[in-house]
């Protein structure tokens, strides 16, 4: 069982490996291209990794097979980011958004009142949209504070939003943020797993 299981790691280490190299090179292209380019470089490596896995799976019951037939039966799910350069190649973002979510939960049962509770969740909120943006949120918040009364139309309110490409650079995360949070992002992973 253990040399099978580190066949199988062994495999999907060096076919996935291969496939996000190639992904992290695509990063910043339209979503069209992306997926253009991902058929061309990404594909031969995942493809390669679900035919290994098919020669792999056996009938026997146990949990390495099971694990395997399921990401078989999954396949044509994952198969998605060819066809979609928006779609990513991995859920950790929405995973990730999801524990944040649950601590957000977990910290609001501490809040004194309803409406700081939803203070608190509209503040997360907006930060957390603001990253996945490219924003930086503390820069964000500051422009929205400073705009505020042009925020309060409803025909000019579009142009605050954080995915609005008319938003200023100076509220835009630079290469550096962009890396300091990647890395935060990183350790939280790291730390979630050992839980």
């Amino acid at each position: 069982m253990k040399r099978k299981w580190r066949l199988i790691m062994s495999l999907r280490g060096t076919c996935l490996k291969e496939a996000f190299r190639e992904e992290g090179r695509l990063r910043g292209l339209p979503p069209e291209k992306k997926a253009e380019e991902r058929k061309k470089k990404v594909l031969p490596h995942v493809t390669r990794y679900f035919d290994l896995a098919r020669k792999r799976v056996t009938e026997d019951d146990t949990p390495l097979n099971g694990a395997i037939r399921y990401g078989l039966d999954e396949m044509s799910h994952y198969f998605l980011i060819f066809d979609d350069g928006r779609v990513p190649m991995t859920s950790n973002i929405a995973e990730q958004t999801c524990r944040q979510i649950k601590m957000l939960k977990n910290n609001m049962m501490f809040s004194v009142s309803e409406k700081g509770a939803k203070v608190a969740a509209t503040i997360l909120s907006v930060i957390q949209t603001s990253v996945l943006n490219g924003l930086n949120p503390m820069k964000y918040i500051e422009y929205l504070m400073e705009n505020y009364e042009k925020i309060k139309d409803e025909n000019t309110l579009d142009a605050y939003l954080p995915w609005s490409v008319s938003l200023p650079d100076s509220v835009r995360l630079t290469k550096a943020e962009e890396k300091e949070i990647g890395e935060g992002m990183k350790e939280i992973e790291k730390k979630n797993r050992a839980e």
